[in-house]
């Protein structure tokens, strides 16, 4: 992430989501806080909820989900936001 790039998940997510932050920091805000990780430490987002995701600074972070992110996009419906990912197969 560059430094000011955001997103939101304005959908309620369809998997639990943890992200490690392994450069600069990364602060995720939900209806009920904000809270900004720093690098090895871990945001973690419940199944359900809503909000947005940025970075005051240039960042890295690993986001692992359960189930996977693609299966859960699909069964929750949303199979059109799986087009704007670009998959590489080995």
């Amino acid at each position: 992430w560059s430094k000011g790039e955001r997103g939101e998940f304005d959908f309620p997510l369809p998997y639990d989501e943890v992200f490690i932050v392994t450069k600069g920091s990364y602060t995720v805000r939900t209806a009920d806080r904000e809270v900004t990780a720093k690098v090895g430490e871990i945001l973690y987002l419940q199944k359900g909820v809503t909000g947005v995701y940025f970075a005051h600074e240039d960042a890295e972070v690993i986001a692992v989900t359960s189930p996977p992110y693609r299966k859960a996009l699909r069964e929750a419906g949303r199979g059109d936001d799986l087009n704007q990912l670009r998959e590489v197969k080995l």
